[in-house]
């Protein structure tokens, strides 16, 4: 009976593991996403400004 409670509470325990870990990657991935905005967007118009400048 211990041994099937064991493996049942490793079991438990791996499964809340495995979401917090995919959870901590989507975290990241928004945060990474979220700071490649504002330079992308800079960027964006510093070549519209370029653009305006030089004729381009």
């Amino acid at each position: 009976m211990l041994k099937i409670l064991r493996i049942y509470i490793n079991h438990q325990l791996k499964i809340c593991f495995t979401k917090l870990i995919k959870l901590s990657k989507q975290l990241r991935k928004q945060k990474r996403v979220n700071s490649y905005k504002p330079s992308n967007l800079k960027n964006k118009y510093r070549n519209q400004l370029r653009g305006v400048l030089y004729g381009k």
